[in-house]
């Protein structure tokens, strides 16, 4: 792991989109705090021997959240990781055991990645030109539970579907 001093300066001035505190003292300062997600998805303290999947990884919250709780780790973004800032958090974490795809998820399958225990696709169907396709490309990598979390227009649903 690098110094403090050395990961401010690399830090400073990027865009992020998770606001993260990568190493004590040194925070993204991305647009969105993506902690309160992560506590509603309830997953236990510890995830020792869990594949996990992080479609749409981003900066890589989610992933580095999930591999300090001991899961064995994948991430996924269209994006490269160093055009997303995740190859730059683990560079500073030193966390090169994370294995990050530059991939789309709609050309995503289980025979070329396998299958995982958790599968995360969180804050990513709006992005999708084919969201149906990228559900069942999800659905497909999970074996146990999939995690999907995305915005909706609460203006159009029905009544019923409000209150929750």
């Amino acid at each position: 792991m690098i110094t403090k001093e050395v990961a401010l300066k690399l830090v400073h001035g990027k865009p992020w989109h998770h606001d993260f505190e990568i190493i004590p003292g040194v925070k993204t300062g991305g647009s969105y705090n993506p902690s309160t997600l992560w506590k509603e998805l309830q997953l236990p303290d510890d995830l020792s021997g869990t594949s996990l999947l992080d479609i749409g990884a981003s900066n890589g919250y989610f992933s580095f959240e999930a591999f300090k709780r001991g899961a064995k780790v994948v991430a996924m973004d269209f994006r490269h990781k160093n055009n997303s800032g995740f190859g730059l958090a683990q560079y500073i974490n030193g966390l090169a055991e994370i294995e990050h795809h530059q991939v789309n998820v709609l050309k995503i399958d289980k025979e070329k990645y396998g299958q995982f225990d958790v599968v995360l696709a969180l804050g990513l169907l709006y992005h999708i030109s084919d969201p149906y396709m990228a559900l069942a490309n999800c659905a497909a990598l999970s074996k146990k539970r999939l995690f999907i979390e995305s915005y909706c227009i609460h203006s159009i649903l029905p009544k019923a579907l409000k209150a929750e």
